[in-house]
């Protein structure tokens, strides 16, 4: 039995022949899938277009009869306790606020205005690397005098428990203060009875007058060390009294000067671009529901 000679390899013609076909193929079929595409588009075109015009009407509607959004900014200083340190953390604060004070402020407003129904959201933020608190609303023109008013309330109820803490520690600093004067009001008198004791002394040259002069200026000179030492305490509780800052509202409400929502033509754009894509979506279903029915309507009429 012969063996059949083996192929290893065309012809160089045909070699190319068949690589040029090879790289036709794919490129081909690229544009007859380009072509299909294209001719689906057309044959939809009126389908995409009334959704495009439909998009674009409810966008206009909605940004013609939408009133603009504007923010609300309050920003609240944290007190000192005289030491350069906040009355308490900032983290702290703002749980404050967020937990307790805003629902507090928002009860008192719906009991004040039982027929006002809007659903007002207020924010508390620590800006980076800040030592203050910032209250942050969103609302529009007609709600400024409202979102005033919430701000106000919840910044004086932080004030106020800032107030309560600041006058404790002030107590503190008036009783320590107070304290320390006396004492450093009976070392001056004592200094002074050793001054004039020591003068009554010097002339008398008795032994003992001597060694009694003498021990008194030992302890006029303890004396003068202590009121050295105690002066800078005073001065220092002094001086934290004098640096205790209250917790105090910087900047007042205060409404933004451009609306922070989206445009009206930016809204107009985005709901055309949304209504083409669902266009393109929807021609593309509507041409395989198509081809679907063509399909099968053809299968039966070869099937009878």
């Amino acid at each position: 039995m012969l063996d059949r000679p083996k192929v290893t390899s065309l012809p160089p013609e045909l070699a190319d022949v068949a690589l040029h076909d090879q790289r036709s193929e794919p490129r081909y079929a690229d544009e007859i899938k380009l072509v299909d595409i294209w001719l689906v588009l057309l044959r939809r075109k009126f389908t995409i277009v009334a959704l495009v015009l439909v998009s674009t009407a409810i966008a206009s509607a909605y940004a013609l009869f939408t009133p603009h959004s504007y923010a609300y900014t309050t920003i609240i200083e944290i007190g000192t306790n005289g030491r350069n340190e906040l009355i308490e953390p900032l983290e702290t604060a703002r749980a404050k606020v967020v937990e307790g004070y805003i629902a507090q402020a928002l009860q008192d407003h719906i009991k004040g205005n039982p027929e006002d129904n809007t659903q007002y959201g207020i924010k508390a933020e620590i800006p980076k690397n800040s030592q203050v608190l910032v209250v942050r609303s969103h609302g529009t023109v007609e709600q400024e005098r409202a979102y005033a008013t919430l701000h106000n309330a919840v910044a004086d109820r932080l004030k106020a428990d800032h107030r309560r803490i600041q006058s404790a520690l002030q107590r503190g600093l008036e009783t320590q203060l107070e304290m320390r004067e006396r004492s450093l009001t009976e070392l001056r008198v004592q200094a002074k009875a050793f001054e004039a004791q020591i003068d009554r002394l010097e002339g008398k040259q008795e032994l003992p007058a001597r060694e009694l002069a003498y021990l008194t200026s030992l302890r006029l000179a303890d004396n003068q060390r202590a009121q050295s030492e105690l002066v800078p305490l005073v001065d220092v509780v002094r001086l934290q009294l004098t640096s205790m800052r209250e917790t105090s509202t910087v900047v007042s409400p205060m409404r933004s000067l451009k609306p922070t929502d989206l445009g009206k033509g930016t809204i107009i754009v985005l709901a055309a671009l949304v209504g083409l894509f669902l266009g393109i979506l929807v021609a593309f279903f509507i041409d395989l529901v198509a081809r679907t029915r063509e399909d099968v309507s053809l299968r039966y009429k070869t099937a009878r």
